[in-house]
């Protein structure tokens, strides 16, 4: 805190390299919608895609060239790469879950609940033109894992398209079960990182500058909350990556997150844990993804919540 940040310019984008505490809005997926063209424009203009999403988490892509300037716009996530945009795709496949019995008093069954209908999610990418789809997240694996000793009353799996910088894809998970002998639900979540270009899970934790200080910061934050005594600083852990763009800034938050109650987590990431959003420097692999056309777009539109960009 105190400390005034350094901006370091990169092809257009202004990428705060250090800061004070930044706290990385997230909004969660609504149900895919297939790009349509809303504006017509000849492909040899755009030079860049650029996606946001308005108040009612409705996701639009503008197409812009080379001077930001937005020669169409598509409804829904596409997502540049050099072999062309890709189409972000969702669906919800239904999932039933245990008829969990019914216990007296005295803990003798008397019934069974009815099973109740919930949902797994698969995540892909199909290249516009068909011929390729890249398969993220397998609906058919990402369902309950329904144990004779612990069956689950309740299910749903979700994702979310987070962030997009160049290549790289920033995806959260949640998983929500009810066990049938459990007093209450929870939330068990994770992060993933993919690369377009590879069609692989991508890994930057190894080109994180400053996360040691961020950590020494979570721990501070984190430590002034924990009312039961239950966080320790190996108990904080880096569990997501969260870039955020505004006005021509490109951002990387780092997500830590310590032990809680059930009723002190805050929903950012699993049950029993309660998290803080802390500034790092941008990985190299993403200041070589900064953009002219989104940056000029960015600034000339600041209404504009950005969410992702890339190059074409």
């Amino acid at each position: 805190m105190g400390t005034l940040p350094r901006l370091v310019r990169t092809m257009g984008f202004l990428v705060l390299a250090c800061c004070s505490g930044v706290d990385v809005a997230r909004s969660r997926d609504v149900a895919p919608v297939r790009p349509a063209p809303l504006v017509a424009t000849s492909s040899s203009e755009v030079r860049a895609l650029a996606w946001v999403r308005d108040p009612e988490g409705q996701p639009t892509t503008y197409h812009l060239d080379a001077s930001g300037k937005v020669v169409a716009r598509t409804r829904g996530v596409l997502l540049a790469s050099t072999r062309g945009p890709y189409t972000w795709q969702t669906q919800k496949i239904p999932v039933l879950t245990a008829a969990c019995p019914v216990l007296d008093e005295e803990g003798r069954e008397t019934g069974r609940e009815e099973r109740q209908e919930g949902h797994a999610t698969s995540a892909s990418l199909v290249r516009s033109g068909g011929g390729e789809t890249q398969t993220i997240l397998d609906g058919d694996d990402e369902g309950p894992d329904q144990d004779p000793g612990s069956p689950l009353r309740e299910f749903t799996h979700d994702v979310t398209l987070v962030a997009q910088v160049g290549p790289y894809l920033f995806l959260h998970m949640d998983r929500s079960m009810f066990p049938c002998a459990a007093p209450h639900g929870g939330t068990s979540s994770e992060s993933l990182v993919w690369n377009i270009e590879t069609g692989k899970r991508a890994d930057l934790t190894g080109s994180l500058g400053g996360i040691a200080e961020a950590h020494a910061r979570a721990v501070s934050t984190l430590a002034a909350k924990d009312e039961l005594g239950l966080l320790g600083p190996r108990s904080v852990k880096l569990t997501e990556l969260l870039p955020s763009f505004e006005a021509g800034q490109l951002r990387m938050g780092a997500q830590l997150t310590g032990p809680a109650c059930f009723v002190c987590s805050d929903g950012r990431w699993s049950s029993y844990t309660r998290s803080t959003v802390e500034p790092i420097a941008m990985p190299g692999e993403l200041l070589a993804q900064a953009s002219e056309p989104v940056a000029l777009f960015s600034r000339a539109h600041p209404e504009l919540p950005l969410r992702g960009f890339g190059s074409l």
